[in-house]
C-alpha cells in the first residue's frame, strides 16, 4: 500500500522528491484541518481516506496565487477555492458535537482516576 506522500506525489504528477518537505506540510495541514473541522482527536477511516484529497486541493489552490479567473485569447478559466462536494460530504458526515467530544474526554479521565483509586484485591 502506498503511503500518503507517494499518493499525493502521484496525483500531482511529481516524479522527483524535491518537494517532499512541502508536500508533507500540506498533508499535516490537511490532517489538522480535518481534526478541527470534525471536533475529533483522531482521524477515523473515512477521514484518513480524504487526507490526500484535501492536501491535493490545498496545494492547487495555493498555486493559483489568488486568481479567481483568467481570460486569454477568448478562453476563460475560473477557479473554485471551495472543497469539492465529495470532500464536504465526508467532513459533514463525520462531525462530532463538541459536547460529545468533551463527554468522551471526561469519561476517559474519570475511568483512569477510578482505576487508580481501586484497592488491590487477591
Amino acid at each position: 500500500m502506498y503511503d500518503k506522500l507517494e499518493l499525493l506525489r502521484s496525483k500531482l504528477e511529481f516524479s522527483d522528491y524535491s518537494k517532499d518537505f512541502v508536500l508533507e506540510q500540506y498533508l499535516d495541514d490537511a490532517e489538522s484541518f480535518l481534526l478541527s473541522e470534525t471536533n475529533r482527536t483522531q482521524l477515523n477511516d473515512a477521514l484518513k481516506r480524504i487526507v490526500v484529497d484535501v492536501a491535493y486541493h490545498d496545494y492547487n489552490v495555493d498555486q493559483q496565487f489568488g486568481e479567481t479567473s483568467r481570460s486569454e485569447g477568448g478562453v476563460s478559466v475560473s477557479y473554485d477555492k471551495n472543497y469539492p462536494p465529495r470532500i464536504l460530504r465526508v467532513i459533514n458526515g463525520n462531525r462530532q458535537l463538541k459536547a460529545v467530544k468533551i463527554a468522551n474526554e471526561n469519561r476517559s479521565k474519570k475511568d483512569v482516576l477510578l482505576k487508580a483509586q481501586m484497592p488491590y484485591r487477591r
